[in-house]
């Protein structure tokens, strides 16, 4: 029934994980993999696998991506802005 925000939720939930300083708790790859099993074959990202694409939900995964693979957050960067 929470399927539709998951990847929003995903997102969301590792900021928060982020700015408390325990990302490294996170399972990376798992989050990866989910991301990778919603992309379209358009390239479009859904909320969960079954889901049709849509932007929001490409926006929140594009967001996670550099945040969980890179270890940093968009929104903790170190000169203090956004």
């Amino acid at each position: 029934m929470t399927e539709y925000l998951r990847m929003s939720g995903i997102y969301w939930g590792l900021t928060a994980i982020e700015l408390i300083g325990n990302l490294e708790r996170m399972n990376r790859q798992e989050v990866l993999d989910f991301i990778k099993v919603c992309q379209d074959g358009s390239g479009g990202i859904s909320a969960s696998t079954g889901h049709d694409p849509h932007l929001l939900y490409t926006l929140s995964a594009v967001q996670v991506r550099p945040c969980h693979a890179l270890h940093i957050c968009p929104l903790t960067l170190q000169r203090g802005g956004f």
